[in-house]
This record gives C-alpha cells, sequence and structure tokens, in this order.
C-alpha cells in the first residue's frame, strides 16, 4: 500500500531481526538529502537489549553513507531523541478560520491539550508517561 501512496524512493522502512522476528521498526520519509523519522517501534520485551537504539544508530550509518544531509526526529519530545541531539525545533500549529468561534474554541482546545501533556510529562513516572504516548499513537493509527 506504501508503494501506492508515495514513490518507493520517498519511503524507507529499517527494521532489524532477533531470531526471525521483527523487532524494531524505524518508518521514514526521504526528501531532498534529509531523512524525516516519522513513526518507530520496538519490542518492549528485548528493552534492555536496546533493539530500538541499534537500529536507529545502523540507521543513521546508513544514511550517513548514502549521502543524506539532516535526520529530523520530527515532534515530540521522546527522551531517546536527545541521547542523539541537543538540536530542538520549535513547533507552531496555525489555525485558519471563517469563523472567529470555531477558531476560538479550537484554539483553546489545542492549548488545553498541550498543557495537559505537558503537567502528564511532570507528574507521571517517565515509563508510565511513555506508555501513555505508545497507547495515544496506537489509538490514532487505527
Amino acid at each position: 500500500m506504501i508503494g501506492r501512496v508515495f514513490p518507493k524512493d520517498m519511503v524507507k522502512i529499517s527494521a532489524i531481526r532477533y531470531k526471525g522476528e521483527i523487532v524494531a521498526v524505524y518508518y521514514s520519509f526521504v526528501v531532498q538529502r534529509k531523512i524525516y523519522c516519522y513513526i518507530t517501534g520496538f519490542d518492549y520485551r528485548l528493552n534492555k537489549h536496546g533493539p530500538g537504539t541499534v537500529l536507529l544508530a545502523s540507521t543513521i550509518k546508513k544514511a550517513i553513507e548514502e549521502g543524506m544531509e539532516e535526520f529530523d526526529f520530527l515532534r515530540g519530545e521522546s527522551d531517546y531523541k536527545y541521547k542523539w541531539t541537543e538540536a530542538r525545533r520549535k513547533n507552531i500549529t496555525i489555525l485558519i478560520s471563517r469563523n472567529k468561534w470555531k477558531h476560538a474554541l479550537a484554539a483553546f482546545e489545542e492549548r488545553k491539550k498541550k498543557a495537559l501533556a505537558a503537567k502528564a510529562k511532570s507528574i507521571l513516572p517517565q515509563s508510565t508517561y511513555l506508555r501513555l504516548q505508545k497507547v495515544r499513537t496506537y489509538l490514532k493509527l487505527r
């Protein structure tokens, strides 16, 4: 299906196997010599062995060998990203609406959602917060 939606040279799927099973995956887009890491995942049962870290290192190494100029983790404040870089980019949301009340309500909802996420991250144990992020991502994909 991916090949029908995007040109094949634009999509990059990296994976590693352990005992015949895929244990980590990176799903990225390549545009003008830049890799945009869209979705990642790994088998939590093997967390102590770091399959996601191993795959990320391999993916970045291959990107360098292929002449890529940038590897972008995209948005999100996941801790693993800051083990690889200190660089940050600010994301902004621009809402445009003909109806000022709908616009105001949408902007209010967006601010509340961000505030709630920041509060959850500050009070929950990191492992719980990360699990909630994974559940949220899973639900969005369904």
